[in-house]
């Protein structure tokens, strides 16, 4: 059957109700364009239908679908099975999911192990907060919060490299 005779929501009488999860996944199927794709996400928001924070979490999928790359990783068959079971009983897609908790856990690494290196006085407080886009005052937070110290001795509030004697 032909996209255009599929739904009403682009000028055809459609058997089924056009939602941002449909619009995505005909998306991801090559089934209609991203321009398409955008007009349709500004259509839902138009008539109301769906809140606004439904309407953003569909673009963002719709973005990411658009930019995302294939990859291939092996994981253990429980672990799998477990994300299986969990995306199924969340009623989730499972790539977006996927996608969702690499991004997160990949930000949470990227933290530990820069903050690592701060701690092990390999980075500096600017370098740490530039590579990880904070803002000065909220690094000692973000320290504390993982129950580190900031990497200042008794030479730095002086200001001097050495004490006299």
């Amino acid at each position: 059957m032909h996209l255009k005779q599929l739904s009403s929501f682009w000028g055809v009488l459609y058997p089924f109700i056009v939602t941002p999860k449909i619009v995505v996944e005909l998306f991801r199927l090559q089934k209609i364009s991203f321009k398409k794709a955008h007009k349709s996400f500004e259509k839902l928001r138009k008539i109301g239908r769906y809140s606004p924070e439904i309407i953003a979490d569909a673009l963002v999928s719709l973005m990411e679908e658009k930019v995302a790359k294939p990859t291939t990783i092996r994981i253990p068959e429980d672990l799998l099975n477990e994300i299986d079971r969990f995306v199924q009983e969340s009623k989730l897609d499972r790539s977006a999911y996927l996608r969702e908790i690499l991004r997160k856990g990949f930000s949470l690494d990227k933290q530990d192990r820069l903050l690592l290196k701060y701690v092990q006085k390999e980075l500096s407080q600017m370098e740490v907060c530039k590579e990880l886009k904070w803002n000065l005052w909220e690094f000692p937070a973000q320290l504390k919060a993982r129950n580190l110290y900031l990497n200042v001795e008794l030479e730095d509030w002086l200001g001097v490299s050495e004490l006299p004697s």
